[in-house]
């Protein structure tokens, strides 16, 4: 398993090459090189690459020629699509976000540049949306990823559903996460993670409760996948056992974009809509080691373009980007 720091490379390539596509064989070189967390089989950690590595898998099961080739809509039982539940989803090749029709706007800031402000929110339609490939490249609305969820968890395969009752059991053996990324309930460090289901997090599964009422807060819990980029995320997002509903919570900015003062003093505007716990203080601190250590790998990759990265740069194309700077927005 490999550390979750490497996720960071397909965001930092994303907002520096904003005309580059970044394709899955440079992030699991990028993954490859920093080792393993800890011996297999001894601690659980999130991993990005493993999705990735699905995909490959995939790939070669569906006999396409490569990565690019592999319609990921695949996976979706005939029975359900052809239904048309999935109507507003899709999965993004090379490209930017603006060449893909219904694909909303979304807004990133670059955490990681130097303080102090002004800092800036970039408009991710003129980026690349490969975003990991399997790993991320999903575009859809609450309402597809709440029935997703619905599906997956209320039909058998038999009746047109994703997995057995065998299958779904498995994917909810949960295990305690040695990511410190990830706020669960005793503070960050103490989520859990199943087999593409997440447990004990926060804005997902764990609430505070405003009336007090006892057990409300197990009656409100979310088995799912919430998910972010760095310009858009869904949270909550999953089935509700105990009513039996799905939902999911969709959102075009990570952090709220109010230039009328320190902007910062929003990044936690997710956890205030859905009341839950909220972090003391906010990320204003220099750039981890793994970080600047991800940066570089990018700074290479980028020298080192080769064919078979499957990379194409759309030079042609401009970065459109927002400045919060003394109490406006300043269009560039």
């Amino acid at each position: 398993m490999t550390r979750a720091d490497d996720d960071f490379i397909a965001e930092h390539w994303t907002m520096e090459y904003s005309g580059d596509d970044m394709g899955p064989q440079l992030y699991l070189q990028s993954a490859a090189k920093r080792g393993f967390v800890c011996k297999p089989r001894t601690c659980a950690t999130y991993s990005g690459a493993n999705y990735i590595l699905l995909g490959l898998v995939l790939v070669r099961l569906a006999h396409v020629w490569s990565w690019q080739d592999f319609s990921q809509l695949s996976v979706i039982p005939a029975r359900l699509w052809e239904t048309d539940r999935y109507s507003q989803t899709s999965f993004l090749h090379l490209g930017r976000c603006i060449q893909y029709p219904g694909v909303a706007h979304q807004f990133a800031w670059n955490y990681w540049r130097p303080e102090p402000l002004p800092q800036r929110f970039d408009d991710l339609a003129f980026s690349s949306c490969l975003n990991g490939w399997t790993m991320g490249n999903i575009a859809s609305t609450g309402k597809d990823l709440a029935t997703f969820f619905y599906d997956l968890f209320t039909l058998a395969p038999e009746e047109g559903g994703f997995l057995n009752a065998t299958s779904l059991q498995a994917m909810q053996d949960f295990k305690r996460l040695n990511d410190t990324w990830c706020q669960g309930p005793s503070g960050y460090g103490s989520c859990s993670y199943g087999m593409g289901l997440l447990s004990d997090q926060v804005g997902q599964d764990v609430w505070r409760v405003l009336d007090g009422t006892p057990g409300s807060a197990a009656d409100a819990r979310i088995l799912g996948h919430p998910g972010e980029d760095w310009g858009s995320g869904c949270s909550p997002c999953g089935y509700n056992p105990k009513f039996g509903f799905g939902i999911c919570m969709a959102y075009t900015s990570v952090i709220g974009m109010n230039c009328s003062g320190d902007f910062r003093a929003n990044y936690y505007a997710v956890q205030e809509v859905t009341k839950s716990p909220e972090p003391s203080g906010w990320r204003s601190a220099p750039p981890s080691t793994a970080e600047v250590d991800v940066a570089a790998d990018v700074d290479v990759a980028r020298r080192g373009t080769a064919p078979d990265y499957n990379i194409r740069t759309q030079s042609e194309a401009r970065m459109k980007s927002g400045t919060c700077l003394y109490g406006k927005d300043v269009r560039e």
